[in-house]
């Protein structure tokens, strides 16, 4: 499981147009740097949580088996 800590950037819908064709979407600034995470990616889909669930997450990988990876 590929885990990073961000931060959410709010931005106004108006200064999106043209540059967001899906939703929902959440524009965010990563924990690490940029290529770290593109190396580290490797799915097209990405679930979000408000909130530092770092040591849960370690915790139920852990339960299950999985290998946590967590980018800085």
């Amino acid at each position: 499981m590929l885990i990073s800590l961000v931060d959410v950037i709010e931005m106004p819908l108006d200064k999106l147009s043209g540059l967001v064709r899906e939703r929902p979407y959440t524009l965010i600034k990563l924990g690490c740097d940029r290529d770290t995470f593109l190396e580290a990616v490797r799915s097209n889909h990405i679930h979000l949580a408000y909130g530092d669930w770092l040591k849960e997450l370690e915790e139920i990988c852990q339960i299950f088996g999985i290998k946590p990876s967590v980018l800085k």
